[in-house]
């Protein structure tokens, strides 16, 4: 559209210019000529403001593109940072979640190994009831079994040292897993936190 008024208002300079140089040639200086000539220069400053309306909205658009351009090009420097920065947190929580997720095995594996520690200790305390039980019922025949009771009374010995240290390590064990246990609370509750 801009083209095609500086376009008009060539021609109407160029109809002025010839209708100028008609009148000052003395070729029929006729009212008629005359109001063509005014009307002509009224069109030209007309057009001749159109092109100046659309100079300034073309520079108006230009400095709007130009500024919507920096405004894309500062969101598109945001938005990678800000993906970097989700990345970074991303892999943190893969981290953690690794950890947390080794610490839950440890910590089934020292429960499964208690309780079967457990186990074996429950095993032997029945075996030493049971024998203590024969030992109970074998007392009117002391003195016939006075040799076999005493074998008996040093395996029974035996059996309460194996008793104590498994009871010792089952101690032990039940330290070490509180211990797991709190610190996997403590690994989730800093996981919890950082999300």
């Amino acid at each position: 559209k801009e083209a095609h008024t500086k376009e008009q208002l060539t021609t109407l300079r160029q109809e002025i210019d010839a209708l100028r140089t008609s009148v000052e040639r003395g070729a029929g200086s006729s009212i008629a000529q005359e109001s063509r000539l005014r009307s002509l220069g009224d069109k030209r400053d007309e057009l001749g403001r159109e092109v100046d309306a659309h100079a300034t909205q073309v520079q108006q658009v230009r400095s709007d593109i130009s500024e919507l351009t920096e405004r894309v090009k500062g969101l598109e420097v945001e938005r990678l940072q800000l993906e970097t920065t989700i990345t970074e947190l991303q892999g943190g929580i893969t981290m953690k979640r690794n950890e947390t997720e080794r610490e839950r095995k440890r910590k089934e594996k020292l429960e499964k190994e208690l309780k079967e520690l457990k186990a074996q200790v429950e095993q032997r305390h029945t075996e030493i009831k049971g024998r203590q039980a024969r030992v109970t019922q074998n007392m009117d025949e002391a003195a016939k079994l006075e040799i076999s009771l005493r074998e008996q009374k040093n395996q029974t010995d035996k059996t309460v040292k194996e008793v104590d240290g498994l009871t010792q390590k089952v101690a032990r064990l039940q330290a070490d897993l509180e211990e797991q246990v709190h610190s996997n609370q403590s690994l989730v509750n800093e996981n919890m936190q950082r999300q």
